[in-house]
C-alpha cells in the first residue's frame, strides 16, 4: 500500500472546512472544464494529496450567486460571495434565506431561491489528457467540484460492506501509486448540467518514478489549508453592507422590509427561539457527523434550492428551521447605497455584458 494511501490522508481532513474567497475570477491555479457550444466537455484527471501528504485534500465552501435588477441603474447587480458558513462563521445572505422560512408564506418560499447557496469541493488534480487544452496535460492544478461528484468519489474510496461483499474493492483515488484516472464527461441535462457519465477507471500509477511522484506532492501540489483560514472570508458588516447594495429599492427588499425584516440595518434575530438563523444553521451543520472523504458535508432532510452557477450539478441539503410566524417590526430607515470598489465596477461589467 502507498505512503498516500486513504487511510493515512483522511486522517489529516478537518470537519467543517471552508475554501478561499478570491476576487481573482481567473485563478491561473484553478482548472476548469472547458466545454463547447452544446455545453459538452470531456478531459481525464487524477485526484491528488495536498501538499505534502499530510494536509487536507479536500475543502468545501459554501457559495452564494445572487443577481438583483435595479431599475435606477438599468444594469444587474451582483452577490457573487463565499458564505462565512463555510468555517461556522455568520453569513448575512443565509440570515435572510431562514427569515424567508420563518416567513413561510407561499411567496417567500418562492423568494428563498434567490438566497440560496450551492455548496463545492476542492482538491488538487494531475490534468492527464485535456483535449481542449493539451497545454495543461502534466500540470498541477486546483479544482472546484460539486456534491455529486464528491459522492461518487467517497463511494469509491470505501465502499459499502454490501458493496464488498460482492467484490468491489476500494480505489485509493488520491494515491498517486494506487489510485485511479478519472473520465470526466459532462453534459447539458435540460436547465443543468451534470457529471454522471463520468467514469472512474482501473487503478494505475500516475508518474513513471517515486521521484515524480514525491516532486509532484512534496513540491508542486497546492496547501489547501489556505483556504480554510477565516481572513479569506470577507467579514460579516462587509457583506452585509453589500447585499443590501444589491437589493437596493428591490421587490425583495420591500418584501423582507414589510414582513419585519432587520437584517438590511442590523443583524437577523430569530422570530422563533431569539437566536440568529445563521448560528443555527451553523449548529445543524456541527451536529451532522463528517463524511470520512473530510469535506463535512452529509445530505441533510430538507434541501435547500441551488443556483445552477457553474459546470458542477451542485446540490447543497441543508436543515431549514421550523417555521414560525413572524412578528411585525418597525421597517429599517434606508441607508445611502454603498460605493462599489473599482475591482467590484469591473467585475460588474464585465457581467452586465455577458
Amino acid at each position: 500500500m502507498g505512503k498516500y494511501n486513504w487511510e493515512n490522508l483522511k486522517g489529516k481532513l478537518q470537519k467543517g472546512v471552508g475554501e478561499k474567497q478570491t476576487n481573482d475570477y481567473d485563478d491561473p491555479r484553478e482548472w476548469k472544464l472547458q466545454r463547447d457550444e452544446q455545453d459538452n466537455g470531456t478531459a481525464v484527471i487524477r485526484l491528488l494529496p495536498g501538499k505534502g501528504g499530510d494536509t487536507p485534500s479536500v475543502v468545501r465552501n459554501y457559495e452564494h450567486s445572487i443577481r438583483i435588477f435595479n431599475k435606477s441603474t438599468n444594469k444587474y447587480r451582483w452577490y457573487i460571495e463565499s458564505s462565512p458558513a463555510s468555517i461556522k462563521e455568520d453569513c448575512p445572505v443565509s440570515s435572510i434565506y431562514y427569515e424567508l422560512g420563518d416567513i413561510g408564506t407561499d411567496e417567500a418560499k418562492k423568494m428563498q431561491e434567490t438566497f440560496s447557496r450551492s455548496v463545492k469541493f476542492i482538491s488538487n488534480i494531475l490534468v492527464v489528457n485535456d483535449p481542449a487544452n493539451p497545454e495543461n496535460n502534466g500540470k498541477i492544478f486546483y479544482w472546484k467540484y460539486g456534491v455529486k461528484l464528491f459522492e461518487k468519489f467517497q463511494q469509491a474510496l470505501e465502499p459499502t460492506e454490501s458493496q464488498r461483499k460482492v467484490g468491489k474493492k476500494p480505489i485509493e483515488l488520491f494515491d498517486p501509486e494506487d489510485g485511479a484516472d478519472i473520465t470526466l464527461d459532462i453534459k447539458r441535462s435540460g436547465k443543468f448540467l451534470n457529471y454522471d457519465d463520468t467514469t472512474i477507471e482501473a487503478p494505475s500509477q500516475a508518474f513513471d518514478t517515486e521521484e515524480a511522484m514525491d516532486e509532484a506532492v512534496l513540491e508542486r501540489a497546492y496547501d489547501l489549508t489556505e483556504f480554510i483560514s477565516q481572513d479569506n472570508f470577507k467579514p460579516y458588516a462587509e457583506l452585509k453592507k453589500k447585499i443590501a447594495w444589491v437589493l437596493e429599492k428591490s421587490p425583495q427588499e420591500q418584501y423582507l422590509i414589510s414582513n419585519g425584516s432587520e437584517i438590511i440595518s442590523e443583524p437577523y434575530v430569530s422570530k422563533k427561539d431569539g437566536q440568529r438563523a445563521s448560528t443555527a444553521s451553523s449548529k445543524a451543520s456541527e451536529d451532522d457527523a463528517a463524511p470520512s472523504m473530510g469535506g463535512g458535508y452529509t445530505p441533510k432532510t430538507k434541501k435547500e434550492p441551488v443556483v445552477d452557477q457553474s459546470v458542477e450539478d451542485a446540490v447543497d441539503e441543508v436543515v431549514t428551521e421550523v417555521k414560525a410566524e413572524p412578528a411585525k417590526a418597525k421597517a429599517a430607515p434606508k441607508k445611502a447605497p454603498v460605493k462599489k470598489a473599482d475591482d467590484d465596477e469591473d467585475i460588474l461589467a464585465m457581467l452586465d455584458e455577458l
